[in-house]
């Protein structure tokens, strides 16, 4: 995986193929199939690999809900051109099924149900997977550290995810049938 992610980098994730690949680990395209049954599973084993870095998440639920989710922004910044796997693709490998599940585990930690916790979820990996594709983007157009307006991107969407997180994160509403 590291020779995938470093060609997909290096290239773009458009010139990943398996005779690229091959041709950087020194074996015949044809080889890669003995690992892999085709490009789809190549990457999802990428995004597993990815996925993979932000486990385990902790058991202290919201500092762990705000460390992985800050590693997921992390991931876009170090693989700009690899992150749009991770965002777009079907989480369904192991390590991408654990890390969804870490998330949805915390959020029952703080006492949530399990459909409250996917509801929570779903809204943060949206603010994730958008906030993320704009930092990879703008790490593509090679601008530096980044800088909107004098202030970081970097800081404004930890700020936006500061923000999202108290939102997320505030004590429950009374069920219907106590209120």
């Amino acid at each position: 995986m590291s020779t995938a992610l470093e060609l997909i980098e290096a290239e773009g994730l458009q010139a990943l193929s398996a005779r690229k690949l091959a041709s950087k680990l020194g074996c015949e395209a044809m080889s890669l199939y003995n690992h892999v049954a085709n490009m789809d599973d190549l990457y999802d084993a990428i995004v597993d690999r990815l996925l993979g870095s932000l486990l385990p998440i902790g058991s202290d639920s919201v500092a762990a809900i705000d460390k992985a989710s800050q590693a997921y922004l992390t991931l876009a910044s170090k693989w700009p051109e690899a992150f749009v796997l991770i965002a777009t693709r079907r989480w369904h490998t192991p390590d991408a099924v654990a890390a969804a599940g870490s998330f949805v585990e915390a959020f029952q930690r703080m006492g949530c149900d399990a459909n409250e916790s996917l509801r929570r979820v779903r809204i943060l990996g949206a603010y994730l997977n958008g906030a993320g594709m704009a930092l990879a983007a703008w790490r593509k157009s090679k601008s530096g550290d980044a800088e909107a307006g004098g202030r970081s991107v970097e800081a404004d969407l930890k700020h936006g995810l500061a923000q999202l997180l108290d939102s997320l994160t505030p004590p429950l509403p009374a069920p219907q049938h106590l209120r």
